[in-house]
């Protein structure tokens, strides 16, 4: 079974990318009460890309992960891919989203389950093509465990040298939060026109 990889978008533009932002969450809420499965993968082909039956299935090559349904244990635009993160999807969002905004910034921040890695990765439109700019942290030799396990996880490992590092799941925030700063610092370098704060001041960037 795919390791499942939660992604969380956010939408960084103009009024209307934030009636769209409202439009998208809607959407969800609609089509989940037609079709109540928890983790329905033909729920993103329906809504985004217009497809019935079983051609809403979409797969890694529209995707860039192995299937994709919504995250509604996330209290915003959240979705969970299998095995990778959902590349192709930020970059469908971002091709039809920018007609209403050519300024428009989708972020993508995403953490699989184990956690194998962390990343961030930022698209925007640049001439008429996708430009990214993505981080991603390898935590493969990285131990993610609760409080109630930390001392016990730290002692173990002080023996067997198995993790070159044991931190708590709360501390993925930090770590996702230092890919977006290194993603943001490459897209900023390479446009000029955003300013530093230009995500920070932003009502749809979740920091």
């Amino acid at each position: 079974m795919a390791n499942f990889v939660k992604c969380r978008f956010a939408f960084i533009g103009n009024k209307a990318i934030e009636d769209l932002v409202k439009e998208i969450q809607k959407r969800i809420i609609d089509d989940i009460k037609i079709h109540d499965e928890y983790s329905d993968t033909s729920r993103v082909g329906r809504i985004f890309y217009g497809l019935e039956g079983q051609d809403a299935v979409l797969g890694q090559e529209a995707l860039g992960s192995k299937w994709i349904h919504d995250d509604q244990d996330y209290d915003g635009i959240g979705f969970v891919g299998g095995w990778d993160p959902v590349r192709g999807f930020q970059d469908h969002l971002l091709k039809y989203a920018c007609q209403l905004d050519p300024k428009l910034i989708v972020l993508m921040e995403y953490e699989d389950e184990s956690p194998n890695f962390v990343g961030a990765r930022y698209v925007l439109m640049k001439d008429g093509i996708i430009s990214e700019y993505e981080s991603e942290l390898d935590l493969s030799d990285t131990l993610v465990t609760v409080d109630s396990d930390y001392e016990e996880a730290l002692a173990e490992n002080e023996e067997s040298n198995e993790y070159e590092e044991i931190i708590l799941w709360e501390d993925l925030y930090y770590k996702i939060n230092d890919c977006k700063k290194i993603a943001f610092s490459n897209m900023k370098q390479s446009n000029s026109w955003i300013p530093e704060d230009y995500v920070n001041r932003n009502p749809d960037h979740h920091a």
